[in-house]
């Protein structure tokens, strides 16, 4: 493998901190390191209500606790060798069902990482490593706030969990395209594109 552990990121994460943390979790036991959602969501919910979707689910994965909580997809580490030998087997025959899963590819992730240890699907390292611009269903978390600002002038953000090392824009509303209410977590992601437009021209 040309590299031991991958990192996934989606294209609406901004990364604010070290992921070191993240990439070393990934090669202890299991080999899958994510953050579940909070509140914490189940194979269930992943799963969805299509026709045909648990028929499928049962095909790849028999006997599957439905209850067992989810990692968010949106980031995660993975060490390579535990993805070629323990979920690539499930994740290939999960495949050609993923337009049945309402998580779809998310979804794929999880039913894989639960067949390849039901006992203990993924490491949790904390929501400071996914932390949501909000928590929509979880009105009473404390929101995003900048705290200062580090000697380059880039934000310090801290969230509900602490200082926040990846902010994850989850959701049909991105700060890109529609406007978000105009909070610290958007003011965050203002000033690195600022400086994404100054570093590349773009």
């Amino acid at each position: 493998h040309l590299y031991p552990v991958t990192i996934h990121l989606d294209a609406d994460a901004v990364v604010l901190g070290k992921l070191d943390d993240l990439a070393a979790a990934a090669v202890a036991d299991p080999g899958i390191c994510g953050v579940p959602d909070y509140p914490e969501l189940t194979l269930a919910y992943q799963l969805g209500e299509l026709a045909g979707a648990r028929d499928a689910l049962d095909g790849a994965v028999p006997g599957a606790d439905l209850d067992s909580r989810t990692f968010n997809g949106g980031v995660f580490a993975v060490d390579a060798r535990y993805y070629e030998e323990r979920m690539r087997p499930f994740v290939d025959r999960l495949l050609p069902h993923h337009e049945l899963f309402w998580g779809n590819d998310m979804a794929i992730m999880n039913f894989a990482a639960y067949a390849a240890n039901r006992s203990r699907p993924y490491i949790d390292p904390g929501h400071i490593y996914n932390t949501r611009h909000s928590y929509r269903r979880a009105p009473g978390l404390a929101p995003n706030r900048i705290a200062g600002w580090d000697r380059r002038g880039l934000p310090k953000l801290v969230g509900p969990f602490g200082r926040v090392r990846v902010l994850h824009f989850v959701g049909k509303d991105k700060p890109w395209a529609t406007t978000l209410p105009d909070n610290d977590s958007v003011a965050c992601w203002r000033v690195y594109r600022e400086l994404a437009r100054q570093t590349t021209g773009l």
